[in-house]
């Protein structure tokens, strides 16, 4: 199976809250998987962020993407506020806060997860413990937050693959997004800022 196609397959499973193979797994062990399929996908000479999207939208994950895209923008808000990065994803984490600023696209990130920024900041601070976290932050709120969960995971990946993934969510968000792609028409954005 090709590397996108395999990742869409991940994408999806996780988005149903299950795994359609093995549908007794923990939501944790579907986060870990997404993560590590994301950072497979990612890490190869040569991948291409625009083929990636392409196979998003041809398997119709769009609805999924958009939480993970989402989720990485909460993501990347904890690392600017609390200056968590090196010049190996500074582009990456800087671009993602300025999108973030939004109001629309700050709103939209908050209202899919129906997190506030206090919360958040417990999510982003349990280090290694997030899953545990998140766990019992499922069953407090009745709220699924697998998506987010392999954000977090997947965001603590090696940063020069944190990078090659931050091209792949501002690459969906150029094309799928219309208050970024206000920001660009408006100049916010330069036109080619979705290369990391």
């Amino acid at each position: 199976m090709a590397d996108n196609e395999k990742f869409v397959m991940v994408l999806k499973n996780i988005g149903a809250g299950k795994d359609a193979y093995f549908p007794y797994r923990k939501s944790l062990d579907i986060a870990k998987e997404f993560a590590k399929t994301a950072s497979d996908l990612v890490n190869p000479f040569g991948w291409k962020a625009t083929e990636t999207y392409d196979t998003i939208v041809r398997e119709d994950a769009e609805d999924v993407f958009d939480m993970v895209a989402y989720g990485w923008l909460l993501t990347n808000h904890f690392y600017y506020a609390h200056n968590l990065f090196d010049d190996r994803n500074e582009y990456a984490v800087k671009t993602a806060e300025k999108v973030f600023q939004n109001d629309a696209v700050r709103k939209k990130a908050f209202d899919y997860f129906k997190v506030t920024e206090d919360l958040m900041e417990k999510i982003m601070t349990n280090n290694s413990r997030n899953g545990v976290y998140l766990d019992k932050l499922c069953e407090k709120t009745g709220q699924d937050y697998e998506i987010l969960e392999g954000v977090v995971f997947l965001s603590r990946e090696h940063r020069t693959l944190y990078s090659s993934f931050a091209s792949l969510v501002f690459t969906y968000l150029d094309k799928e997004d219309d208050d970024v792609q206000d920001m660009v028409s408006n100049g916010d954005l330069y036109p080619d800022w979705t290369r990391c």
